[in-house]
């Protein structure tokens, strides 16, 4: 991968250190934050982030039950230590879903999903495998279920849980690659995916869910569709896909029932990715050379009302994020000949461009980027507020003396849109934000 870690090219990073950034006072937190420590372990913290908790990490005491439920804070009889990873808050800032890894007794993997509700402090176990690896959770809208893909030896699997102990988990669809986006409020569910033995071709397909049953309403695209995520707007009233067509693939833009598709961009060799904003009107969208997928060519913006596309970034990009308010799109830059990235923000709609600090990433993070538009739909960056970003890794010219060639640990940053100092919270190696404004 030409993703740039945090212990790569240290040397580089120490002549960095002295660049002589500037930046006002130090920045403050409004709204909780979930990030995964240095030990694997997940935490959270609210207010100004001063103090974190630990929701995974185990504790001397005897093992608490409540109607079935085991207390997160304590380990369970039995089991080997467990690594956890992928914290995602429900919509409505209530819950938060994470993935377990443990060894069981003798040595063999043994895979998790759980659930922790903050108000009752308890953490449910929904799913749990020693053979099929869950590597992505999503949210439904009610925050009463939770989606998630299984890695097994069938390929990748979606399923879907309601948040309850002992409730029955319900398969949804199959393949690999498989890329997906809920529409609640519709029961419906878009699709991109290929078959795991290709026995059928790769797929864009419409769904249709009830508590009876579910069907394929309609194929949207059928063969190569250089893209990865569906995606619907916010408000639901439309969905967006790539499509190949007359040999040139094609962003369009349909109703919420895949009627009146329109190609609203031609876009180039390579595979593209595009991320809706907030107020449902935009789409910023990029495509990746076919010789190197990890970097993007800059991003374009589509207007889809009225079908205006405007350039917004010119740089190389490794992942873009529209904020909660639509007024800004945060961007990672690739600086040519730097062994570091950037983030920057554009100012909408004057497309106004800045950088707001250098730094390394963490292996997480850098897998975060490489799905970023998948993981848009479902974990956040951005404060509720539209203020700031939060990341993991290590921020050039930030760290005060450190001894020559070594490299400091990767550590959780708030980093305000403005001048504002960014400021750690906490070593960690992935992090988002809670939807939900508040202290």
């Amino acid at each position: 991968m030409k993703f740039r870690l945090s212990a790569v090219l240290t040397a580089i990073f120490i002549l960095a250190l002295g660049n002589g950034i500037i930046w006002a006072a130090a920045a403050t937190v409004s709204s909780p934050i979930t990030f995964v420590g240095t030990d694997d372990n997940i935490y959270y913290c609210k207010g100004n982030c001063s103090t974190s908790k630990c929701l995974t990490c185990p504790v001397r005491g005897l093992e608490v039950r409540a109607q079935g439920l085991i207390d997160a804070a304590f380990p369970v009889a039995g089991q080997g230590p467990a690594h956890y990873n992928w914290p995602t808050y429900s919509p409505d800032g209530t819950k938060l879903g994470y993935i377990s890894t443990r060894r069981d007794e003798s040595g063999r993997p043994v895979f998790g999903v759980h659930v922790f509700d903050f108000k009752t402090k308890i953490a449910t176990r929904i799913f749990e495998s020693p053979g099929e690896r869950p590597i992505y959770l999503f949210w439904l809208a009610d925050s009463r279920k939770l989606s998630f893909l299984l890695a097994g030896s069938q390929g990748l699997s979606l399923m879907l849980a309601e948040v309850r102990e002992g409730a029955p988990i319900r398969f949804v669809a199959r393949g690999v690659p498989l890329y997906f986006d809920w529409n609640q409020a519709r029961h419906k569910l878009l699709v991109h995916t290929n078959t795991a033995d290709g026995a059928a071709p790769e797929q864009v397909y419409l769904m249709s869910l009830s508590d009876e049953g579910q069907a394929v309403d309609k194929v949207l695209a059928l063969g190569d569709a250089p893209f990865k995520v569906p995606a619907w707007s916010r408000d639901g009233k439309h969905m967006a896909y790539v499509a190949r067509t007359g040999g040139r693939a094609k962003l369009y833009v349909a109703d919420a029932e895949a009627g009146n598709p329109r190609a609203m961009v031609s876009l180039p060799d390579g595979e593209s990715s595009f991320v809706w904003a907030p107020d449902s009107r935009h789409i910023a969208y990029s495509t990746a050379p076919a010789d190197d997928v990890l970097t993007y060519d800059g991003i374009g913006m589509l207007d889809t009302a009225s079908g205006t596309i405007k350039k917004l970034v010119k740089q190389q990009v490794a992942a873009f994020y529209f904020s909660p308010d639509s007024h800004h799109l945060a961007f990672i830059e690739i600086p040519a000949g730097r062994p570091y990235y950037s983030w920057n923000v554009v100012d909408l709609p004057s497309a106004k461009s800045r950088r707001l600090l250098e730094f390394f990433t963490t292996r997480d993070e850098a897998l975060a980027y490489r799905y970023f538009d998948q993981l848009a739909l479902s974990h956040r960056i951005w404060s509720p507020q539209s203020d700031a970003l939060v990341f993991a890794g290590a921020v050039v010219g930030a760290t005060g003396s450190m001894p020559q060639m070594v490299s400091p640990p990767p550590a959780i940053w708030v980093v305000p849109i403005t001048k504002e100092r960014p400021r750690k919270i906490a070593d960690g190696k992935l992090a988002f934000w809670s939807p939900v404004a508040g202290d």
